[in-house]
């Protein structure tokens, strides 16, 4: 990555800092919440990852002020998770044992989770049927019987 700019009327030059290499207590002693999740980007080596996971969650929870940035916050730090997924394990069970910060029927990542895979399963079932479908229609079953018991119209029978 270039770290100067150089026009035909400035000339300026910076250092990239990399927050992998900086130490993540560093992010813990701010009073800002957005900086204290930071820690979940910064080094971990040779500590262990559930205390600095569990201590970001209480830095939070105690300098949230309120449900509603509470919630902004956890967001914020599910997406932090996602980015640093070595300590997605330690975060969900942080997560479980502060049980009122893991709302989950009204976490909009969980529900679109739940949304994905009950159309998977969905989609599964329908193959399911339209196998089963398929073998009856080659042992010769009457259509009518097929379609009573996989519960596929006889016009989807029929295009099989």
């Amino acid at each position: 990555m270039q770290t100067f700019i150089n026009t035909e009327h400035h000339k300026f030059s910076y250092q990239l800092l990399l927050i992998s290499e900086m130490n993540y207590r560093l992010f813990l002693s701010s009073e800002n919440p957005e900086v204290k999740m930071l820690a979940l980007l910064a080094d971990l080596s040779n500590t262990d990852s559930y205390s600095v996971v569990k201590e970001v969650v209480e830095e939070i929870k105690e300098h949230a002020g309120g449900d509603f940035a509470e919630s902004r916050y956890f967001k914020q730090l599910r997406i932090f998770v996602q980015l640093r997924s070595s300590i997605q394990p330690q975060f969900e069970k942080v997560m479980q044992t502060v049980s009122q910060f893991f709302r989950e029927e009204k976490d909009f990542l969980f529900k679109r989770g739940v949304e994905k895979e009950r159309a998977r399963a969905e989609a599964k079932v329908l193959e399911e049927k339209r196998n089963i479908a398929r073998e009856f229609k080659k042992l010769g079953v009457p259509i009518a019987d097929i379609s009573k018991g996989t519960d596929l119209s006889i016009e989807e029978i029929e295009k099989l």
